[in-house]
C-alpha cells in the first residue's frame, strides 16, 4: 500500500514549526515582554517562561525534522541502490552507473548538511539572543543559511534524478521545489538587508514580518516531501521490499 508510513511527519513538521512561534509570541505578548505586531522571533523567546517553552518546542521540532532527513536519506538510498533506468542502452547504463554514484554522494552530503540545520535549530531555541549572541547568530546561520543550501541539494537530487523510477518525482513537484528555492534566496536576502537595517533604525514591522516569511518556503519544502515518502504497492515492485529503507 505505503512505501513507507511515514508520509504524515512532513505534514506535521509543515504545521508545527509557525505554530511553535505563534505559541511562544503569544506568551511573550500575554506577559507584556514584546509588543504585539511582528517582532523578531528571536526577540519572543528571550525571557521566561516563553524562552523555556521556545527551546523546548525548538527541540522537538529539530527531531521530527531530523527523522524525515534520515528518513529522506535512506530513501533516496534505497532508490539509487535498486531502481532501474527507464533506458536499456548500454551507453545509458553506463551513464546510469555514473549518476547512481554522484546521485549516493549528494545525497549524502544533503544528510550531513540537514543535521547540522537542525543542529542549528536546536541552537537557536536553546541559547537565545539577549544571552549569547553569537551562539545564537551560528544557530540562526545553520538553521536558514545551511538549510537553504539542504533544499538546494534536494532540489538538484530531484532533478538529477529524472531517469530513474522515483515514486513522487513528478515534474510538478521539481518545478514547485525550484520555486521554493528562489522564494527562500530573496527572503534570504532582504532579511539580512533588514538585519543590517535593524541595527541603526530598530526592527521595524515591516522588516520583522518578512523574519517571519522566511520560515513559510522551509515549512513548504518540507511539507512536498509527503509524495515522496508515500507511493503505490506497484511502484516498488521491481526496486525490493522498502521495509528494509530503516
Amino acid at each position: 500500500m505505503l512505501e513507507t508510513t511515514h508520509h504524515w511527519l512532513p505534514i506535521i513538521i509543515a504545521l508545527y514549526a509557525p505554530l511553535s512561534f505563534i505559541i511562544t509570541y503569544s506568551i511573550a505578548v500575554e506577559n507584556k515582554h514584546v509588543e504585539p505586531g511582528f517582532p523578531y522571533i528571536s526577540y519572543t523567546g528571550t525571557r521566561p517562561p516563553e524562552s523555556c517553552v521556545l527551546g523546548q518546542l525548538l527541540n522537538i521540532g529539530a527531531l521530527l525534522a531530523g527523522v524525515i532527513i534520515y528518513t529522506r536519506y535512506r530513501q533516496s538510498r534505497f532508490h539509487f541502490e535498486n531502481s532501474e533506468n527507464i533506458q536499456n542502452s548500454q551507453n545509458s547504463k553506463n551513464r546510469e552507473n555514473s549518476a547512481r554514484k554522484y546521485l549516493l554522494h549528494l545525497n549524502t552530503a544533503a544528510f550531513i548538511t540537514g543535521l547540522l540545520t537542525i543542529f542549528g535549530v536546536s541552537l537557536v531555541g536553546n541559547f537565545q539572543s539577549t544571552n549569547i549572541w553569537e551562539v545564537h547568530l551560528l544557530g540562526a546561520f545553520l538553521a536558514f543559511g545551511v538549510g537553504f543550501v539542504y533544499m538546494i541539494l534536494q532540489t538538484i537530487i530531484s532533478c538529477k534524478s529524472v531517469s530513474f523510477k522515483i515514486p513522487g518525482n513528478s515534474l510538478y513537484i521539481r518545478g514547485f521545489r525550484i520555486a521554493l528555492c528562489v522564494a527562500d534566496f530573496v527572503l534570504l536576502i532582504i532579511c539580512g538587508i533588514a538585519a543590517l537595517l535593524s541595527t541603526s533604525k530598530g526592527p521595524g514591522p515591516g522588516k520583522s514580518t518578512l523574519h517571519w516569511s522566511s520560515d513559510e518556503p522551509v515549512s513548504l519544502h518540507y511539507f512536498r516531501l509527503t509524495d515522496y515518502f508515500r507511493s503505490k504497492k506497484e511502484d516498488v515492485h521491481s526496486t525490493g521490499d522498502m521495509r528494509n529503507i530503516w
